[in-house]
């Protein structure tokens, strides 16, 4: 092979025996970064939710978080809806946003507007038979 076919511009040549692993974060206080959030049918309840994608900024190489927010229904009784509702508005607050009705938050979503957000969270690790441990969001932290 000729030397302009061995050289590509732009690429970083990184050891690829040197990258580590990605792990779950530590268990504890964490900002976390939005990279996406869509939305789509609940694989266990076949209604309309949210899946986030979330990365821990303050942590090295840590595996994306997925934590999940389902949309009120009308089949939902009213406290399943209001509560439904108060987790919405919990998360938005937490990432310093806020909405004042369900599909304002649904347009932000496939607005991809709240992609690139931050909050804090306090982050467990938990162990599931199927999945493995993985790393989930406890709560988010709101000034109260």
């Amino acid at each position: 092979m000729s030397e302009e076919m061995n050289q590509v511009e732009g690429f970083l040549d990184l050891a690829l025996n040197e990258i580590p692993d990605l792990a779950n974060a530590s268990a504890g206080e964490h900002t976390v970064r939005i990279l996406s959030a869509a939305e789509g049918l609940s694989k266990s309840t076949n209604k309309p939710m949210v899946t986030v994608t979330l990365k821990v900024t303050d942590e090295e190489n840590t595996k994306s978080i997925r934590y999940y927010l389902s949309y009120p229904t009308s089949g939902d009784d009213k406290t399943t809806a209001e509560s439904r509702g108060r987790r919405i508005n919990s998360f938005a607050k937490a990432f310093g946003v806020g909405f004042n009705s369900i599909s304002e938050f649904s347009q932000a979503v496939k607005d991809n507007a709240l992609d690139g957000l931050e909050a804090m969270a306090i982050l467990v690790n938990e162990s599931d038979p199927e999945f493995g441990e993985s790393t989930k969001v406890k709560y988010f932290l709101t000034e109260r």
